[in-house]
């Protein structure tokens, strides 16, 4: 199975891009709660080495996000 091995963001003039680095490719799907102003990404049988959570504090859109392994196999990521 694929790693998640990062979580990055980079902001420029006209977007914010966020990256989820893996070791391999990899099926996933997302989900963009905007009440919530959540977008949580689900990445398909990977493991979990990059930290389960982090900041960005230079980022005037993407706050935080956390990771988590699910019973499935599953790596459910969510992004503030």
């Amino acid at each position: 199975p694929a790693t998640l091995t990062d979580v990055r963001v980079g902001d420029y003039p006209d977007k914010t891009r966020l990256v989820i680095e893996t070791s391999a490719p990899t099926s996933y799907k997302f989900d963009l709660d905007n009440a919530e102003k959540i977008l949580v990404v689900d990445v398909k049988s990977s493991d979990l080495t990059a930290s389960g959570q982090g900041t960005f504090t230079n980022s005037p859109l993407v706050a935080a996000y956390a990771a988590e392994k699910g019973s499935d196999g599953t790596t459910h990521l969510v992004v503030q």
